[in-house]
């Protein structure tokens, strides 16, 4: 009988060989439709969130306005203070991270004319119109007239930037976006028309289209402090929108030239490699910036009629 168990073993070994032949490829059918039903559900969890993600959109602001750097130079500075020594700033080369600190420490502000520079971004679908621009919340006091700090020489121009570029002229009663015409903004401004007498459009969406604006305030005859919205109409509904004049800035400060400075400070010339900078005479001939708009009957030397300082 001893080989009769032995061959009951083996009919059941065989037995369980050919079952397990037959489960294999219905557990192996399983597979693909497992997968499947994955992909259907990472395909669902997509759509799900590009569906939350366009709602958000919808339900958000139409546009994002993120400020940059403008490379407006050169710069008239002023502080409120007079400066009677110069100390280790006398060494300061123009445009290092120690200038600036000196510059700021200071409570600097520019003198003439500033420039902001931001990009406005469609976010919601469709046709996204941008109308206007306005300042807001302006609030102007007397020209600074501590200390005039002037510009340096005049470096190369900055990474070149496809960008939109409009101004306002601060000694406008109601200041508004005017078009900037060619000219030399280190000396001189031109307004001429309003600038939005054309809308501009932006498609919006997940990929919406963006505008880069370079916005120039020219300073009238008083130290003015501003925000600046711009007008956007999105699905037929018009809002104003704060931007960011700079990186987490939302607001902008221009000083217009006093006619007296109690000091002057003036960068160091050629044969100092324009490294450092000294105490002037009070009264030293300066450029200064002219403008012409349509808010100034003739041409103005912001500098007086002799485009001299401090007399």
């Amino acid at each position: 009988m001893r080989w009769y168990r032995k061959a009951e073993t083996w009919l059941a070994i065989l037995a369980l060989v050919v079952a397990g032949a037959a489960i294999v490829p219905g557990v192996m059918a399983l597979v693909p439709a497992n997968r499947s039903a994955s992909a259907d559900a990472n395909g669902d969890r997509r759509a799900q969130q590009e569906e939350e993600e366009k709602k958000a959109r919808a339900d958000g602001p139409p546009v994002s306005i993120a400020g940059g750097g403008a490379d407006y130079v050169p710069q008239y500075f002023a502080f409120p203070g007079a400066t009677t020594s110069l100390g280790p700033a006398a060494g300061y080369a123009i445009g290092t991270p120690a200038y600036r600190s000196w510059l700021d420490s200071n409570d600097v502000r520019v003198v003439g004319a500033g420039a902001a520079r931001f990009t406005v971004r469609a976010l919601h679908e469709g046709t996204v119109i941008i109308q206007g621009m306005r300042l807001t919340d302006v609030r102007c006091t007397a020209p600074t007239d501590g200390t005039l700090v002037l510009p340096g020489p005049i470096g190369g121009p900055g990474e070149e930037v496809e960008k939109t570029v409009l101004a306002f002229d601060l000694a406008e009663r109601s200041p508004r976006a005017r078009t900037l015409l060619p000219g030399d903004t280190g000396s001189h401004f031109a307004l001429g028309d309003p600038y939005f007498s054309k809308s501009i459009y932006l498609e919006g969406g997940a990929a919406g289209d963006a505008r880069t604006f370079e916005v120039y305030f020219v300073a009238g005859s008083q130290d003015c402090e501003f925000g600046l919205d711009v007008n956007v109409t999105s699905n037929d509904k018009e809002s104003w929108v704060p931007a960011e004049l700079a990186e987490g800035v939302k607001r902008s400060q221009v000083a217009a030239f006093a006619t007296r400075y109690r000091s002057i400070v003036a960068p160091t010339g050629p044969e100092d490699g324009w490294v450092g900078q000294k105490l002037v005479p009070v009264g030293t001939p300066i450029p200064g910036l002219t403008v012409t708009s349509p808010a100034r009957n003739q041409e103005v030397a912001q500098t007086g009629a002799t485009g001299h300082l401090g007399r």
